[in-house]
């Protein structure tokens, strides 16, 4: 561990394909496999003394995982929180305990503003206005992205100052310094939109095969692609400075600084399996796997501070909500009969 706090990773040492067993020392570990014609898999992993782990992978064909998508395979995790019972209650987290997923593939990414206006623009237009991102009142500021002049305007208030920005122009950021004052607003995260207007950009992703087998990704899975297969509290690591992640410290808590970033514009935060803006940035919706159809935030947000950033922190939501501070990830199943392996 760096003095920073990151997990930083050790020298790499390249694996003998052919053989069937590798004695290493407990801790830690990143497993890189490719081959070609197949999509790269990250595989954390994490070793006790004395334990004997068999992993089994399924290396998906390239065509099989979609642009801007990671192959997860099945395997085991820390889930939950180590932190002490105060702690654990404030998050709504349950004790870290050992959890396994299936296989699945989740976005480097957050679901940006550009991707959600391509769905809006691919419904009949007498359904468009039912999928505009809009929030008009609330305790984290407003949002409404609406139709102007053959393109589109966004009004974004994060805090108390409005930006109103145009197709076409660059968001800049009052009170902010150098790069981060501007910021190409087709790339920030979409928010202001419900659980089920998020479940109907990723039923047509999946319908028009642009992501096949698209859905909303459970809590579990998340936490897992955040974390990878041990214990740290950020994805990088266990401890988060201003300048890592999209949180209320980064931009020195100026009123007129707060919003959100471009999506990957924070790569030192970044996840074991290679994702970005898992802490920070905006709050992301997932399904619960503590109360059926019930609907969590996980990741923290730009407005909030670094504590709600902690990978295991979670917030129930309404299936109906909106907020300026939650946007959504994309998952997806893996193609019948290639999802086990562990």
């Amino acid at each position: 561990m760096g003095p920073d706090g990151a997990r930083t990773l050790g020298e790499a040492s390249a694996l003998d394909p052919a053989a069937k067993e590798y004695i290493l020392i407990p801790g830690s570990y990143l497993l890189v496999v490719e081959a070609p014609g197949r999509a790269t898999v990250r595989y954390p992993l994490e070793l006790t003394r004395g334990e004997e782990l068999a992993v089994h992978l399924n290396l998906l064909a390239g065509p099989l995982v979609p642009e801007g998508f990671v192959h997860v395979p099945a395997g085991r995790f820390w889930f939950g929180t180590a932190a002490f019972e105060e702690m654990r209650a404030w998050q709504s987290a349950v004790p870290a305990h050992l959890r396994e997923t299936g296989a699945f593939l989740i976005a480097r990414e957050e679901t940006t503003f550009g991707q959600w206006i391509a769905f809006v623009e691919a419904l009949p237009a007498e359904r468009r206005e039912l999928f505009l991102p809009q929030v008009m009142s609330g305790h984290s500021g407003t949002l409404l992205l609406s139709p102007s002049g053959g393109g589109w305007e966004l009004r974004l208030q994060p805090n108390q100052h409005t930006y109103v920005v145009r197709t076409g122009e660059p968001l800049r950021y009052l009170d902010r310094e150098g790069a981060a004052a501007e910021m190409d607003w087709l790339r920030l995260p979409v928010s202001g939109v419900s659980w089920e207007q998020a479940s109907a950009y990723v039923a047509w992703l999946s319908e028009t095969g642009k992501v096949p087998l698209a859905r909303m990704c459970r809590e579990d899975e998340w936490e897992r692609a955040a974390r990878g297969a041990d214990l740290r509290i950020y994805p990088h690591g266990d401890a988060l400075r201003p300048e890592d992640a999209n949180f209320d410290e980064t931009y020195g808590r100026r009123e007129r600084a707060f919003g959100p970033d471009e999506v990957g514009r924070h790569p030192a935060v970044r996840s074991p399996f290679g994702l970005d803006d898992m802490a920070g940035n905006v709050l992301e919706l997932a399904a619960s796997v503590r109360a059926e159809g019930a609907v969590v935030l996980r990741g923290g947000a730009y407005y909030f501070d670094r504590t709600s950033s902690q990978v295991t922190n979670r917030n129930a939501f309404s299936r109906g909500d909106r907020l300026p501070t939650v946007g959504f990830r994309v998952c997806a199943d893996v193609p019948g009969g290639l999802a086990a392996g562990r």
